[in-house]
């Protein structure tokens, strides 16, 4: 078993030694045809051409992420607003009911306070909206 061993690895090596001379064979011809560092020239070139094209992707995709982001930011704040909607929704029809049922004019007070604060949030979300007709017009429906 060791010989056999010994035997692949000799040939293995003689393989790589191989390889590793037709490899230097091959960019000696390619460097000797090419006179005056037109070899070089040309890596240049194509190593030139590759950093461009790396930072114009890199252009590319900082551009879409700034546009997700954004658009995420908005969706958030729109997200908020109709919540902050709902919870005043919530507290007018709480407000209303606890004044029906005790008569209390604290209550309506707070319904007043409701409204009011609704008028301007509905406006709000109408101006986060803006960007997104259907989400305009279903706003303004709202």
């Amino acid at each position: 078993m060791n010989d056999e061993y010994k035997f692949h690895a000799g040939r293995l090596r003689c393989v790589c030694f191989a390889t590793m001379k037709k490899t230097r064979d091959v960019i000696l011809r390619l460097t000797s045809k090419q006179a005056n560092g037109q070899f070089y020239e040309k890596v240049v070139v194509v190593w030139l051409t590759l950093s461009l094209a790396s930072v114009v992707l890199a252009a590319v995709n900082w551009v879409r992420l700034s546009r997700q982001l954004n658009a995420a930011n908005q969706a958030v704040a729109t997200r908020l607003e109709a919540d902050s909607i709902f919870e005043l929704l919530l507290g007018a029809a709480s407000s209303q009911r606890d004044f029906v049922m005790t008569g209390n004019r604290v209550f309506v007070d707070s319904l007043q306070t409701s409204v009011t604060n609704l008028k301007r949030r509905f406006e709000h979300l109408a101006s986060l909206a803006e960007s997104d007709p259907a989400l305009l017009a279903r706003v303004k429906d709202f």
